[in-house]
């Protein structure tokens, strides 16, 4: 499922606006207002930091194939103080050069990666532009402790599917099964304990089958 679209503008991009928003939050003592899915997205991802560090000193955590668009907004949202966050991109920056108020460091290479465990794995957005997910999982899921997956098209169907994104021409998603995603989580001991529905109309996909949605998804490991 290769792509020709050019995901480093695409992230130089996001990255220009996550400045604006960290820049606003710095000087308002609320957070700044998202458009679209995004201002459910940001709470469930602000909640589930929240519980993946209860009574720790420190959190740990990796954002696979995200950039700072998803961390900005949790200023004012929640104390991120004790929280690190390790961004896994090979199309952004080789280093972060902002003023973003969090403790953050970003990875060009999955061999780069800390060996340590993780609190939380969030994938937002990404899982669908991802051709193996099992791949993905035995190299890193497995040392984590809660897995988020948000903003994510995902089919209640029994077969898994490519489908043609509608607002990019050179790109396409992959679109997991539910049960797809569950059963690779669960052969690493985690299980489903929240799950939720987005607006569609923002997954961006150019044919809806019948049985997918938008979900986001929290998995907590036994």
């Amino acid at each position: 499922m290769e792509s020709k679209f050019n995901w480093t503008n695409y992230n130089l991009k996001r990255n220009k606006e996550a400045i604006k928003i960290n820049n606003f939050n710095i000087k308002s003592k609320i957070n700044y207002l998202e458009k679209g899915v995004y201002k459910n997205v940001r709470d469930i991802y602000a909640l589930a930091l929240l519980l993946s560090g209860s009574h720790k000193k420190r959190v740990d955590v990796l954002d696979y194939g995200g950039n700072l668009m998803s961390h900005v907004n949790l200023i004012n949202k929640i104390n991120t103080k004790k929280i690190y966050f390790t961004i896994f991109n090979p199309f952004l920056p080789k280093e972060i050069k902002n003023k973003i108020n969090l403790k953050m460091k970003n990875i060009r290479n999955l061999k780069m990666l800390p060996k340590k465990k993780f609190d939380l794995i969030y994938f937002g957005s990404v899982l669908q532009y991802i051709e193996n997910f099992k791949l993905i999982n035995e190299k890193v899921i497995s040392n984590s402790k809660f897995i988020l997956i948000t903003h994510t098209p995902i089919t209640f169907d029994k077969k898994s599917y490519i489908a043609k994104q509608s607002n990019e021409k050179k790109l396409f998603q992959k679109i997991y099964t539910l049960e797809h995603i569950k059963k690779i989580l669960l052969k690493n001991n985690f299980q489903l304990v929240f799950k939720s529905i987005n607006d569609f109309k923002f997954a961006g996909l150019k044919i809806k089958k019948n049985g997918t949605h938008s979900l986001n998804l929290l998995f907590s490991k036994n």
